[in-house]
């Protein structure tokens, strides 16, 4: 592989994650390293619109997460990298008038790699049973899917997840050995 450089043929789109996604993968390439790189990729708050508004925004996700983890697997970096969506809120189950959904308490994570045990967890979210606030009740706490990064991935102890949570949370088995 080059050092620094983006594998041949390889083309990222020219927006927000495309280019930060880019970004990441020079710099893995060229021996930085970081247990963590982050991108921002704002427009998801569909107050309005949300049908074809989240239709854009998640292919421009799809595409770039596709060229960046292609471009890693072209220089043989494929095992080394996992990428992770999060957000700091879910969205309602029921439109809010304006053809979007208002913020709620519960939200779908995506992790891609090589190493990952490939499953839906969780199921299907219940549309209809509702908690006090209207919010989509949640199968699995999102501290479980950090204790799953930190213990599988990272290889740190479950004593580490329960001094960071002050409390234990059980690893959910993503990522293979």
């Amino acid at each position: 592989a080059s050092i620094g450089i983006n594998a041949p043929g390889i083309i990222y789109a020219n927006n927000t994650p495309g280019k930060y996604l880019k970004i990441i993968a020079k710099l893995i390439s060229g021996g930085m390293y970081s247990p963590f790189y982050l991108v921002h990729h704002g427009g998801f708050d569909t107050h309005d619109d949300q049908l074809s508004r989240q239709e854009i925004l998640l292919e421009r996700l799809s595409t770039a997460m596709t060229t960046f983890m292609t471009d890693l697997q072209n220089q043989g970096l494929e095992n080394d990298v996992i990428v992770m969506t999060t957000s700091e809120f879910g969205r309602r189950s029921f439109e809010n008038g304006a053809n979007g959904t208002d913020h709620g308490g519960s939200a779908p994570h995506f992790i891609l790699g090589n190493n990952i045990n490939s499953s839906i967890l969780g199921g299907n979210p219940d549309l209809t049973n509702l908690d006090n606030n209207d919010n989509l009740t949640h199968a699995i706490d999102y501290r479980q899917i950090y204790a799953s990064l930190i213990t599988e991935w990272f290889g740190h102890s479950q004593e580490l997840v329960s001094n960071i949570f002050s409390q234990n949370f059980d690893p959910l088995g993503i990522f293979s050995n």
